[in-house]
């Protein structure tokens, strides 16, 4: 993907998975601004995202669930009814969420 919308999103998401823990909310109010300036190409920001969760650190992976409420409330409040990332998100949600609780023994905070 080309598109200097997308790219500037995958940047951001790179530079959070190589970061230390705890995201901030501005860091996650920035990453969905960039998703919504790319609604253009969804598919590949919701692609994006998932894979962000997928493979990151067992400690990002709350972060990456906190990056899809945040974007999916800024679409629903932005474009209304032609939101489009709600349904998109919703296609692999239960994926997602099993990918975001998936985690070594070691990293487990609870058991």
């Amino acid at each position: 993907m080309d598109d200097p919308d997308v790219l500037k999103l995958q940047k951001m998401l790179t530079d959070i998975a190589q970061s230390k823990p705890p995201v901030s909310k501005a860091t996650i109010v920035e990453v969905s601004k960039a998703a919504l300036t790319a609604i253009r190409h969804f598919k590949h920001v919701v692609h994006l995202i998932e894979k962000f969760i997928l493979k990151c650190k067992s400690y990002h992976k709350l972060f990456g669930v906190y990056m899809i409420d945040s974007i999916v409330r800024q679409a629903q409040k932005k474009f209304k009814h032609k939101d489009v990332f709600g349904p998109r998100f919703a296609v692999n949600l239960r994926q997602t969420l099993e990918n975001a609780l998936t985690c070594p023994a070691k990293e487990r905070v609870c058991n």
